[in-house]
């Protein structure tokens, strides 16, 4: 009738206790999650609340933040309404801090005519503007969407500009990232390129601050016959390298997902691993961490099991 899951995550430090709980209800009536996080340290709280229903009538989502620091506030809403008329959702956060605010916008209105997202985050912080503005317009005929940051913070400028067009021809994306800082250049480019014949993205980032090289490369390929996603970051600071790799092959076989972080700094190790199996028998997934820091070890494993039979 009905599928229950719980997870809880407690976690104490210096006499600090952090909760995580997640319960999830399925039936064929509704669908409930809650999520709740508690975050006590020196006498100031964090609370996030995540409650979800889903029926065949409506879905309610709300999602909330608040969080009391030195006398400062950060709210964050999230709301969403669906149902066969409309799509609702809107995000708000506002915070101030030593007199300073940054607000943040997003509402989405979804219809059969057209769709309309607007994000806007205006930060003043010691007399500098950083503006994002996210505009996407959905309709049978095209889509576009933009995305523009620019910021100016002691005569430094970092761009970030986000273009897509969708048609039945092709589809194509740009996001690239510029910033200098003392005579480094960061530089950051996602290219994106969707036809009947192929599937291609592209994405590099190459910084190079003090000797040291940050590069992170991401290339997919999506066909008819394959899909295969290779995502590797290699971090080289100080003598020591952090290693990212995504790798994802799907087929009408199978399916497979692998990632995978090793991270060494300072002789200790942290290992977080991915598997993902998708077939018409069973499916797999698991999640794995191990950190060891100072002789402790940390373990985090998450399998799930779900067929047409449980």
């Amino acid at each position: 009738m009905n599928s229950f899951m719980l997870s809880k995550l407690i976690m104490r430090g210096k006499e600090f206790t952090k909760l995580l709980t997640f319960i999830r209800f399925h039936c064929s009536m509704c669908c409930f999650m809650f999520s709740e996080i508690s975050v006590t340290y020196k006498g100031f709280t964090t609370f996030i609340t995540f409650v979800r229903f889903l029926s065949s009538m409506n879905s309610f989502m709300p999602f909330k933040f608040i969080l009391t620091y030195k006398g400062f506030t950060t709210l964050i809403t999230f709301i969403g309404l669906l149902s066969s008329m409309y799509s609702f959702m809107y995000l708000e956060r506002t915070m101030r801090c030593k007199g300073f605010t940054t607000l943040i916008t997003f509402i989405e209105i979804l219809s059969s005519m057209y769709s309309f997202m607007y994000l806007e985050i205006t930060m003043i912080c010691k007399g500098f503007i950083t503006p994002i503005t996210y505009i996407g317009l959905l309709s049978t005929m095209y889509s576009f969407m933009y995305l523009e940051i620019t910021m100016i913070c002691k005569g430094f400028t970092t761009p970030i500009t986000y273009i897509g067009l969708l048609s039945s021809m092709y589809s194509l994306m740009y996001l690239e990232i510029t910033m200098r800082c003392k005579g480094f250049t960061t530089l950051f480019t996602f290219i994106r390129f969707l036809s009947s014949m192929c599937y291609s993205m592209p994405f590099e980032m190459t910084g190079s601050c003090k000797g040291f090289t940050t590069l992170i490369a991401f290339v997919g390929f999506l066909s008819s016959m394959n899909s295969f996603m290779c995502f590797k970051s290699t971090v080289k600071y100080k003598g020591f390298s952090t290693l990212i790799t995504f790798i994802g092959l799907l087929s009408s076989m199978f399916s497979f997902m692998y990632l995978e972080i090793t991270m060494r700094c300072k002789g200790f190790t942290t290992l977080i691993t991915f598997v993902r199996f998708l077939s018409s028998m069973c499916y797999s997934m698991r999640f794995q961490m191990t950190e060891s820091c100072k002789g402790f070890t940390t373990l985090i494993v998450f399998v799930g099991f779900s067929s047409s039979m449980y």
